[in-house]
């Protein structure tokens, strides 16, 4: 009785966890085709860059220093987990005296290629800080909770927002009244999370900072962020040479249909990846070769099933949803939606062979492979939008991610011969 009671916790645990999460997602694709519906191709356009921004410059504030942080915490005693995450703060608070007015001046002096610059480095710091929080949970192996301060940091104001709108409470038609609710969810989200935090390890006392640890971690996570910097470039690099070589309107669109192809490595991750990078690392630690190929193949019957469903959902709902957008020049570009899922589906297979040379430490050989691939996108992006515009950013992109995924591929396999 009591083993099928904790069967049936565990399985209502599970369920409100990927509930959670699945309405985050949600959300944010329900604020995306609002957008698309309601307002302009061009301020879907700046909002793609300003989002994009965002996110290449938090990664710059964090510098990647979590990936460094979280294979050592997976694994650790409590006390020891203290120490780590002590450390890390001392990390990113000179980082930010360090980075900040850097970007300070560079927005002064370069400008933005967006509009509402002036929400941009308030959300820049709460993004920033509401993702680290999300990370360190997920490394301490709370994943309900990480899945709830996702969905406090990216769904609840887009839900309150849709409501009101809706109700003709407030009528959203500008981008800065988006950027307004986007402040006030993710304050939430930071206020609740860095307290729990703070008094769940007993943080309140922060000792003297580890310079040796710091300075090893900042190190090896050099690696990691020049990797996710290469990999980022694969990502959204196309938006930017839309932007020089086209116009707003042609982001917008190409924006779009990039979003909802990338549903698929966005469910990937959340759940699937998300609940087994940890346990491949720690297979790896207790050197289970069994058990981290189990993993490894848990890992591809999981990814092989959500990208095939999504995809066929995609592919079933894209006409009605581009018949409640009604927006023929969205309408005249859906055949890049095609091209878009299969280089998600692309991205989704390479975390396999990602996480396994991350579990092994080999972050040069990820670095290697995404500078690779980022030298391949931007090069054939330039050329292949000077020519077809839209067309040719996917393509560049199913390409940039085809040589991810087989380079790694290709290292995956050579590792485990030379050290198994």
């Amino acid at each position: 009785m009591v083993k099928k009671r904790n069967n049936i916790n565990a399985l209502l645990f599970k369920i409100t966890n990927l509930a959670l999460r699945g309405v985050s997602i949600l959300s944010r694709f329900g604020l995306l085709l609002f957008m698309s519906k309601y307002l302009t191709t061009n301020q879907l356009g700046d909002f793609s860059l300003f989002n994009t921004s965002i996110m290449i410059s938090y990664m710059i504030l964090g510098w990647d220093f979590y990936m460094y942080s979280s294979r050592k915490l997976i694994g650790t005693k409590n006390r020891v987990k203290v120490k780590y995450i002590t450390n890390q703060l001392y990390f990113y608070l000179g980082f930010y005296i360090l980075i900040l007015p850097i970007l300070v001046f560079a927005i002064y002096y370069f400008g933005l290629p967006f509009s509402n610059a002036k929400y941009f480095l308030v959300i820049l710091i709460l993004e920033h800080l509401g993702q680290e929080l999300f990370r360190l949970l997920i490394a301490l192996k709370k994943p309900f909770l990480a899945n709830v301060s996702f969905f406090i940091r990216s769904s609840i104001w887009v839900i309150i927002m849709l409501l009101l709108h809706y109700t003709n409470i407030v009528i959203i038609s500008r981008l800065e009244l988006i950027y307004q609710y986007w402040v006030v969810g993710s304050s939430i989200n930071v206020i609740i999370f860095a307290y729990y935090i703070v008094f769940s390890l007993k943080l309140v006392r922060l000792k003297k900072p580890n310079i040796k640890w710091i300075k090893e971690g900042f190190i090896i996570a050099s690696y990691f962020f020049a990797s996710t910097m290469a990999f980022k470039i694969v990502e959204f690099s196309n938006r930017y040479i839309l932007d020089w070589k086209t116009t707003k309107s042609e982001v917008g669109i190409y924006s779009l249909f990039s979003q909802i192809a990338s549903l698929i490595n966005v469910f990937v991750f959340t759940f699937t990846i998300m609940y087994l990078y940890p346990k491949l690392i720690e297979a790896y630690k207790s050197n289970n070769m069994i058990a981290f190929d189990l993993i490894k193949k848990d890992m591809f019957k999981q990814i092989m099933l959500i990208t095939g469903l999504l995809s066929l959902i995609i592919i079933i709902t894209i006409d009605p949803v581009l018949l409640i957008i009604d927006k023929p020049e969205i309408s005249q570009n859906k055949s890049i939606l095609y091209i878009l899922l299969a280089a998600n589906f692309l991205l989704s297979l390479s975390f396999i062979p990602n996480y396994h040379l991350f579990a092994f430490g080999k972050d040069k050989l990820i670095l290697i492979s995404s500078v690779s691939s980022a030298i391949f996108v931007l090069v054939f992006g330039i050329l292949l939008i000077s020519y077809y515009g839209i067309l040719g950013a996917a393509i560049s992109l199913l390409s940039g991610y085809l040589v991810l995924f087989l380079s790694k591929l290709y290292y995956t396999t050579n590792l485990r011969l030379d050290e198994k």
